[in-house]
């Protein structure tokens, strides 16, 4: 029997999970074989009524919290939808003020976990609310601590200069995340769904397409693109010591790198990278993206290491 992917999405109250759902089920055009599980807090509910119609089977948990009171009927709800549908993938949308390290130790005590397999955790943060972070006590900390995916959400609301020491602040919580800053939840989707199908990866002689972050504001608030070309080799020792260095506000760089001893697709996401052998190119192409980058400095570092001039 084939496992069913799982994704968590949390986050504290008003921080645009629902919003962050909304787009991945606008996303997919097939959500046929696709589960939501809905939590609120509260008598009337309200995302439900927003996700209703796309297409997927929503399923609403009553008021409460799925990790205190609600535990037994979100493990029914699971069990309900495994075994009436055919499934692929389920989203579970959890309350504000949910211990998302609690949900987690839920799903591993049930009978639900042979059948299922968590792929992401995603946390959603309001950048406007980050200063005041002490305030909002454990719960607030686990969803942080918890994450995959951090999401650092309305950054439209603060001073663009706050973004990226705001980020910094959230990888010393939680080292092994990756941090996006985010408007309207807007991201490039392939890095929530990365690596659960794959899809793309061995059409290589395809550049990977920039991502549509449905910014139309009237001043730009700090998303950058970066397309890096290159005729000849690359120095692979030099490239993958510059791969090294990269901050973490350089959350995408994809394309194709070409070495003088082979060609590669490359997915290098959070300080981790994919590398997959191929021979359709020869020269290198690699799409950057991140926050407020400085575009001069990596065109020099890269530069630098044309095999003419690499080590």
């Amino acid at each position: 029997m084939a496992l069913v992917t799982m994704y968590i999405i949390g986050g504290f109250l008003g921080s645009g999970k629902t919003t962050f759902l909304q787009h991945l089920l606008d996303w997919h055009s097939d959500l046929s074989s696709t589960a939501v599980l809905v939590n609120e807090f509260g008598e009337i509910s309200v995302d439900g009524m927003l996700l209703d119609a796309k297409g997927s089977r929503l399923v609403e948990l009553a008021s409460g919290c799925i990790c205190c009171s609600m535990r037994g009927e979100f493990i029914k709800s699971l069990e309900d939808v495994l075994n009436n549908f055919t499934l692929t993938r389920i989203f579970v949308e959890t309350t504000g003020v949910a211990d998302t390290l609690e949900l987690i130790s839920v799903l591993k005590e049930s009978k639900v976990s042979d059948r299922v397999v968590l792929k992401k955790i995603i946390c959603i943060l309001d950048a406007d609310l980050w200063p005041g972070r002490e305030h909002f006590g454990l719960v607030f900390l686990n969803q942080i601590k918890a994450a995959d995916l951090i999401l650092l959400n309305k950054v439209d609301l603060v001073e663009k200069g706050q973004v990226v020491p705001f980020m910094e602040e959230i990888q010393q919580i939680n080292p092994d995340s990756l941090v996006i800053p985010t408007y309207y939840c807007r991201i490039d989707l392939d890095l929530l769904l990365e690596g659960e199908a794959q899809e793309g990866l061995p059409h290589l002689d395809k550049m990977p397409k920039l991502p549509d972050f449905g910014l139309k504001l009237e001043k730009p608030i700090g998303f950058v693109t970066f397309l890096f070309q290159e005729e000849g080799p690359l120095s692979e020792a030099c490239f993958k010591e510059f791969l090294s260095k990269i901050p973490p506000h350089i959350f995408r760089i994809k394309g194709k790198v070409r070495f003088s001893e082979g060609a590669f697709f490359l997915n290098h996401v959070g300080g981790r990278s994919q590398w997959i052998e191929s021979e359709k190119f020869t020269g290198s192409q690699l799409v950057f993206i991140g926050w407020d980058m400085d575009t001069d400095a990596l065109k020099t570092d890269l530069a630098a290491c044309r095999e003419s001039r690499g080590s």
